[in-house]
Parts: C-alpha cells; sequence; structure tokens
C-alpha cells in the first residue's frame, strides 16, 4: 500500500474547514505549536509528538489554540485521497 504525505500549516486563531475523506484514512502528527483537533463530537489537544489517527468517514478539522502556527505531517492511506467540506 503506497502512503501519499503533505504539510500543514494553520496559523494562529485560524482553523481548516470541517471535512471527511470518504477513500481513506489519514494519520496527523504534529511537528510544531498546538492545536484542538474535532474528530466526530470528540476534541482533542495536539503538541509536538502527538500523533493522530482519522478513520475514512469521520469529520474533523484542527484549530491552532497557540501563539505559533502549527505544523503538521499528514499523510493518507489512498493516492487518490477525496474531500468532502461539511458546511
Amino acid at each position: 500500500m503506497a502512503l501519499h504525505r503533505g504539510l500543514v500549516f494553520i496559523n494562529p486563531g485560524q482553523q481548516n474547514p470541517p471535512h471527511y475523506h470518504p477513500n481513506c484514512e489519514e494519520l496527523i502528527y504534529v511537528l510544531s505549536g498546538q492545536c484542538d483537533h474535532r474528530l466526530g463530537e470528540a476534541v482533542i489537544h495536539l503538541e509536538p509528538g502527538s500523533l493522530l489517527r482519522i478513520p475514512a468517514h469521520a469529520v474533523h478539522c484542527a484549530t491552532n489554540t497557540g501563539w505559533d502556527p502549527v505544523r503538521m505531517v499528514i499523510v493518507y492511506s489512498a493516492p487518490d485521497r477525496e474531500t468532502v467540506f461539511v458546511e
């Protein structure tokens, strides 16, 4: 299975929009900064070194709760990741 990756940056006070991936799961590893990651109804605080697994179809988003940009490595289980944004 080939994994596909990228970097995500979220500035202080900013959030990425709620979304889900219908065709793959996602792993998030925090390099720097901190955020609260909403995963379904749960809110999980992430700091450098935190790893979070997001199952396929799970609505999620991250809000930077610190003073510095949060930098995260993201890895997807499918090369053709689909993203569905939730209003």
